[in-house]
């Protein structure tokens, strides 16, 4: 439900605009799934055992997906 409230607060149109969950955890997976918005699971945090569509193990590997 937050996420939604964030997405809203800044007038998230899903078919104009793009938006990632970068996740450490299978809730984070969870409301990201339930938003409508892509995900990816990061093994540095809060529990290095998990998965997604897409596992990331460094930070920079974000912007190679999302740019």
């Amino acid at each position: 439900m937050k996420l939604n409230k964030i997405l809203t607060h800044y007038n998230y149109d899903e078919l104009r605009d793009s938006a990632w969950m970068v996740g450490d955890n299978s809730k984070d997976m969870l409301s990201a799934k339930n938003a409508g918005i892509d995900s990816m699971f990061a093994t540095w945090g809060f529990s290095p055992d998990g998965s997604d569509h897409i596992t990331i193990k460094h930070p920079k590997e974000i912007l190679d997906i999302v740019l």
